[in-house]
């Protein structure tokens, strides 16, 4: 894959997600840095066919020469926020799937199949239009629209490289079980591991952990929480926990409690496994 993209091309106008989201995804996965490449935005052939890279205009789709508009296609699915997806990902390491959701709901908006909620992504980066799109303004209101996606994509791509790490944790581990029966079972992780919830859940490989803790040495206390039914949901998936004379904070609805001491959480599943 060329990586030597010094001037960009999109449309001029009103911008949209779709073109945003590229540049974005670009500069998330080191094809280009926002702040030395140059973006035109124009519709001037002479500027299209000078550029490095050219995105949602020209009327062609070249990966090979870094062509990348989906107006061309009739009836078309894929947004140039999906074509350089595309592109991007035969190169990648990983998957990341709430990226590939997130393009796809782009795609479908841009391409006219299913427009995305009201106060969406969408609105979003159109709400930064100046109301006289061909003005100056128009330029530095693009660029702020930019920084949005960019920060977004950029926490996105993190959160999905930092669940890989926290999969590895959870697969080294092994619960500690409690009762005869082990239905109380405690997952000890060695410090906070972001995006634990994605994989411990009542629907997952590990839905027999009832319990998770982990130690907050700022605080110099530990946290336990019980895992939900699934992902997507606050319905716990065992008994919600309850305010004993150790806990320093439970939560009103039972899902996570705070206390000082790791034995404090481990005498109070003694005794939630010897009533259960």
């Amino acid at each position: 894959m060329q990586t030597e993209i010094k001037i960009i091309v999109t449309h001029d106008g009103a911008f949209h997600a779709d073109e945003v989201t590229a540049l974005a995804l670009l500069h998330s996965f080191d094809l280009i840095d926002i702040e030395t490449v140059s973006i035109k935005r124009s519709r001037e052939e002479e500027r299209i066919n000078s550029a490095d890279l050219v995105l949602d205009v020209g009327l062609q789709f070249d990966p090979k020469k870094m062509r990348f508009d989906h107006h061309q296609f009739i009836n078309g699915s894929v947004s140039s926020a999906g074509l350089i997806w595309q592109w991007l990902q035969s190169d990648l390491s990983f998957t990341y799937p709430k990226i590939d959701t997130f393009i796809k709901a782009i795609d479908a908006h841009d391409c006219g199949i299913q427009r995305m909620a009201e106060f969406s992504f969408s609105d979003v980066i159109s709400s930064y239009n100046h109301e006289e799109i061909y003005s100056p303004q128009q330029e530095v209101a693009f660029l702020e629209a930019l920084h949005v996606a960019l920060k977004f994509i950029q926490n996105l791509k993190t959160e999905q490289e930092i669940q890989f790490k926290t999969k590895e944790i959870i697969s080294s581990l092994r619960p500690t079980l409690f009762g005869q029966s082990g239905d109380v079972q405690l997952l000890v992780f060695p410090c906070f591991c972001k995006g634990w919830q994605a994989f411990v859940h009542g629907q997952s490989e590990y839905k027999g952990i009832t319990h998770v803790t982990w130690y907050v040495e700022q605080k110099a206390q530990w946290v336990i929480q019980v895992p939900a039914i699934n992902e997507n949901t606050f319905s716990l998936n065992f008994t919600p926990l309850q305010a004993d004379k150790k806990a320093l904070f439970v939560h009103q609805n039972g899902f996570l409690a705070v206390y000082k001491q790791f034995q404090d959480i481990v005498d109070m599943l003694k005794r939630v496994a010897d009533s259960h």
